[in-house]
């Protein structure tokens, strides 16, 4: 057996949980091997990655609304996380 408070239990599960913010990855290509590195390499350090699907137009995505704060952008032959503000100055 074991012993728990009741009220303890239910003051703990109404506390909110935090999810951790996400990085958005859109999905250029799939045979880009750097872009697949990159998101293996943020997955192994616990980063929570939200991949676009093949035929999903990134115009049409809002990464915020997935819970994302950063995405990953291409840029000079490679792929770099960037915050969702500093990407959107960049883009036309």
């Amino acid at each position: 057996g074991f012993s728990a408070d009741l009220k303890t239990l239910l003051a703990l599960s109404r506390q909110p949980v935090a999810d951790a913010a996400g990085i958005y990855a859109p999905a250029p290509d799939p045979d880009d091997q750097a872009l697949e590195q990159l998101i293996d390499q943020l997955r192994a350090q616990g980063q929570r990655v939200i991949r676009a699907l093949a035929d999903t137009s990134d115009a049409a995505i809002d990464p915020a609304s997935l819970g994302c704060d950063r995405i990953l952008q291409q840029l000079n032959e490679g792929w770099c996380v960037q915050t969702l503000d500093s990407y959107a100055v960049t883009q036309p």
